[in-house]
């Protein structure tokens, strides 16, 4: 059992491996792409939005959400700030 269990999380993490190292190559190669066609002031415009946007994207994913559903009560102020936030 251990080593199937063992077997099955090195799988796992192979495979999120592949994940990440294939969408950072899919977006560098977007980026070039885009550079290519858009021009310098364009491209500069989009690295920086998307820049700003990988910074706040951890805010969102705070677990914030999953905090409302497991929640006995919650407040109406309390999901209009969660839905500010998101």
């Amino acid at each position: 059992m251990t080593k199937d269990l063992h077997s099955a999380y090195r799988q796992g993490i192979r495979w999120s491996l592949t994940g990440s190292v294939g969408s950072a190559v899919f977006q560098f190669a977007q980026m070039a792409v885009f550079a290519r066609l858009a021009g310098p002031e364009a491209a500069g415009d989009y690295v920086l939005a998307a820049t700003f946007i990988s910074f706040l994207t951890p805010v969102a994913e705070a677990g914030l959400s999953q905090a409302v559903v497991q929640s006995k009560r919650v407040l109406p102020q309390q999901l209009a700030t969660l839905a500010w936030v998101n």
